[in-house]
């Protein structure tokens, strides 16, 4: 396939603008669509991104995107701002569902705008079609395919990613915890966690550092009572930190949420406690990870009624997450612990 080339004498650069605004884990996954086309482009292009304010602080620690629009000037009531904000791009990448990013490039006149051919994206110029038995990086992969650019690394390696390091509270090592998520369909229970977290204290004698957002801080502080190598920084830690943590940790165990795949990025040694979503879908791209699933009949049900092929199960529990015994999770703790990490 060849690729034109841009004319490196001009001084008019092709402005491309990637939009994936949302949770941290579909932002990870979206990582090598800034780090192929900058591969293809080089610096003769201008990759800009939309981002909400999470997105934002995990974009600006990736060295491939040069410039940030906050998602909210992007509203029909910024309309004039917006389309004096868009109007200067070649191309839009829609790697997610925005009517509202769809409609502004189209009214600013973005020439190129390809996406998925979902309800709410209006007048694409390509559309791709959203095949959830692929992975998530493969499909946002084909957004740049339909634009028929050659992509080679459908892999989270080799990403241009800085985390400046903060000055740790403990010097011990310590493995990293996300137990909770925003959907309780993806939670494992308290007791489990308790039991888990008691062997990685008083048997491997490390620390233990609960990340999550400040509605897991009650959750986690009845797990983490009695325990004083338990720290608790549930809320009390912005993203910068939480990622700073997670890259500096012995181990990372944790749900199928965004953080499992921060730990992904800087392959940590892992253990994936999986349940009620699609692992081909949402599998964290990681060799050092283990995964402990059930493989029940009805998964992934995604967590929504309408999915579900038995709607008599999981009305108030994951049972798929709740079938995991914590000798499970010890069982494969021990394993990546005294396996060797591989660095890929």
């Amino acid at each position: 396939m060849v690729l034109k080339k841009l004319d490196k004498n001009s001084k008019k650069k092709l402005k491309i603008l990637v939009i994936r605004y949302g949770t941290i884990g579909d932002t990870i996954f979206s990582l090598p669509v800034y780090r192929e086309l900058r591969k293809i482009y080089g610096d003769s292009v201008q990759i800009d991104a939309i981002a909400d304010k999470t997105t934002q602080t995990i974009l600006s620690m990736c060295n491939y995107v040069d410039n940030i629009i906050p998602v909210e000037l992007i509203k029909p009531k910024h309309l004039f701002k917006a389309v004096s904000i868009l109007k200067k791009y070649d191309k839009a990448y829609f790697l997610r569902k925005s009517r509202k990013c769809t409609i502004g490039t189209f009214i600013s006149g973005v020439k190129d705008r390809i996406g998925f051919k979902l309800k709410g994206n209006d007048f694409l110029t390509k559309e791709v079609v959203y095949d959830g038995s692929k992975h998530v990086i493969d499909l946002y992969l084909d957004v740049l395919r339909a634009d028929n650019l050659s992509v080679s690394d459908n892999s989270l390696g080799d990403i241009n990613f800085i985390v400046p390091d903060i000055d740790l509270s403990f010097k011990n090592k310590y493995i990293a915890i996300q137990g909770f998520s925003r959907s309780v369909f993806k939670d494992w229970n308290i007791d489990g966690w308790k039991q888990v977290i008691d062997y990685i204290v008083n048997v491997l004698n490390w620390d233990v550092v609960l990340l999550g957002t400040d509605k897991d801080f009650e959750k986690y502080e009845e797990i983490a009572q009695n325990y004083t190598g338990v720290h608790n920084l549930s809320g009390k830690t912005n993203i910068v930190e939480t990622f700073s943590y997670i890259k500096n940790c012995d181990c990372f165990i944790g749900i199928d949420s965004g953080l499992i795949h921060a730990a992904a990025l800087f392959k940590k040694k892992s253990v994936l406690l999986h349940g009620s979503t699609s692992i081909i879908h949402w599998k964290p791209q990681n060799v050092n990870c283990r995964i402990i699933t059930k493989n029940f009949s009805c998964s992934p049900c995604c967590f929504m009624p309408s999915n579900q092929k038995d709607k008599t199960i999981c009305i108030n529990s994951p049972s798929c997450l709740n079938a995991i015994t914590p000798q499970d999770v010890v069982s494969e703790l021990e394993y990546v612990l005294k396996t060797d990490m591989v660095s890929l």
